[in-house]
């Protein structure tokens, strides 16, 4: 089919060029051609450039256009103007241009969607004679890229034209400078982390320096995952709360059934351990008949003292950290639905050692009302 498309281009061309020939016998027979055109099928790149020459002898022949210049050159003037457009448009759309005195960031385009991309320091590297730049990029989706291959070309700067220079490879100093361009060519198998920027070194052949004024490359990934470890890591932290006894305000609780709200209002003691007083708010429709408290425990978190130095309070917190104790306890209470529920909960710890507690709520129980 894509071939079929191609056979029809110079037919295409013919028809816009006519309205030049004069001559009513060169019209009929340039008809005729384009009929055959459009009545063969061709399958192979060979057999439709064979067809773009038949048409090109054929009005060769026929005579030349009215302004003195070959048919022939005109058409191949009006296909090579083409073939540039499309693949300018085409490259526009999945490569990315960085230089270095560029502020901020560029969008790539992916397969997977648009990233961002910036480029970053520039080190010498004497055993491969060439250049590690720093390629960052920026990952804003929810989904981690860990297979890819940059691909592309490095120069130094684009050549500056004079006004009325039209920015095509026609132009000669944009074809020198596109012919003295380096490729490089660099696979990673490592994580593009979600919502993150990353670092990655590229190797550059370059001679020198100034050679690396530019970087046009594109992206192709090879392997991506829409629910990676590191997601679920944050997903995983926004989890936890922190909860203090005695501390005013409430905190939230989220879960899989969604936000809970919380606060622990007092510590007693409880045989060798403890025994926590909350204050669960079920915002929900549902009963919830069985929950658990799971995380670590500790005393008191340290209040800084206003004479206190940093180092010595980051010394007073990293001991403090060493005391967190891992604990999981049952709620004794049912949280009822629409409203503040009063659940207590158990940890082997005597009281003064269960004042601090970073800690999920893990749901094991969820009932709705009986139908009416």
């Amino acid at each position: 089919m894509r071939y079929r498309y191609l056979c029809l281009i110079p037919g295409v061309l013919l028809l816009t060029l006519l309205t030049q020939c004069t001559d009513q016998n060169l019209v009929d027979r340039v008809d005729r051609l384009e009929a055959e055109l459009r009545s063969v099928r061709s399958d192979t790149r060979e057999e439709v450039a064979g067809l773009r020459n038949r048409v090109i002898d054929a009005e060769t022949d026929l005579g030349e256009s009215t302004n003195d210049v070959p048919f022939a050159t005109r058409l191949e003037q009006a296909e090579r103007s083409m073939r540039n457009l499309v693949a300018q448009k085409s490259q526009d759309a999945s490569t990315v241009t960085l230089s270095r005195t560029m502020q901020g960031h560029a969008p790539l385009r992916t397969d997977h969607g648009t990233l961002l991309a910036r480029m970053g320091d520039i080190q010498i590297d004497l055993q491969r004679e060439g250049f590690l730049v720093t390629i960052e990029l920026g990952n804003p989706h929810a989904m981690s890229i860990s297979d890819f291959t940059l691909m592309g070309k490095f120069g130094g700067a684009t050549p500056v034209l004079e006004e009325g220079e039209v920015y095509s490879l026609e132009n000669k100093k944009l074809a020198k400078w596109e012919a003295s361009l380096g490729e490089f060519e660099q696979r990673f198998s490592r994580n593009l982390e979600p919502m993150s920027w990353t670092k990655l070194p590229i190797f550059v052949p370059a001679p020198d320096r100034d050679e690396i004024e530019m970087l046009r490359f594109s992206l192709m990934i090879h392997q991506s995952d829409l629910t990676p470890p590191a997601l679920s890591k944050f997903e995983e932290a926004a989890r936890f709360a922190q909860l203090e006894a005695g501390a005013s305000g409430a905190r939230l609780f989220r879960t899989d059934y969604g936000a809970f709200l919380v606060r622990v209002m007092r510590v007693e003691a409880a045989g060798s351990g403890s025994r926590i007083h909350l204050e669960l708010g079920n915002p929900y429709g549902f009963i919830i008949d069985g929950a658990r408290l799971v995380g670590n425990v500790a005393p008191s978190r340290p209040r800084r003292q206003s004479d206190e130095s940093p180092s010595v309070y980051a010394q007073r917190m990293q001991e403090w950290s060493a005391r967190l104790t891992p604990f999981e306890a049952s709620m004794a209470g049912s949280l009822q639905k629409n409203r503040w529920s009063k659940v207590t909960a158990q940890v082997p710890l005597p009281p003064q050692q269960a004042q601090f507690f970073y800690c999920q709520l893990q749901l094991d129980e969820v009932s709705l009302p009986e139908a009416k």
